[in-house]
């Protein structure tokens, strides 16, 4: 019986979270938008496809296998594991882009997109060398 409930309950943590990252690519795509004006960066911009990719394919995977019905009610303790592990799963996609297209390994790209999203301010780019799509993404991060 308690393995029941714990299984219901992961499957309603892993849900909520297909269900932030089936949208996440959102996000991931807005840099693409540079790309309009300037068309000779769209090569390097495909780092940020590449990472939407997989955002979506593994929030869609968790999505279809775990069939969370929407407005499902979770618990503190449920709610408190998803904020978690979608600020880990969060910045390690965020870091993605930086170490895809070469510009970072990968623990700059984390210290990166962690002190982005947690609007720390801090940086490892060269901001000078750096192109504008990824420019335009360590902006929307923080």
């Amino acid at each position: 019986m308690f393995q029941n409930l714990l299984k219901q309950r992961y499957r309603l943590v892993f849900g909520y979270l297909g269900n932030l990252f089936v949208f996440f690519p959102i996000v991931l795509l807005i840099p693409l938008l540079y790309c309009i004006g300037n068309p000779d960066v769209f090569v390097q911009s495909l780092a940020f496809v590449t990472t939407a990719v997989l955002s979506f394919a593994m929030g869609l995977i968790l999505k279809l296998t775990m069939r969370v019905r929407p407005g499902s009610p979770i618990t503190i303790q449920e709610g408190a594991i998803v904020v978690l592990f979608s600020w880990v799963i969060a910045i390690l996609l965020s870091a993605l882009p930086f170490i895809i297209g070469g510009h970072l390994n990968f623990t700059q790209a984390v210290f990166e997109s962690t002190s982005g999203w947690t609007t720390t301010g801090l940086t490892l780019v060269d901001v000078e060398t750096l192109p504008g799509t990824f420019l335009l993404w360590r902006s929307i991060m923080q």
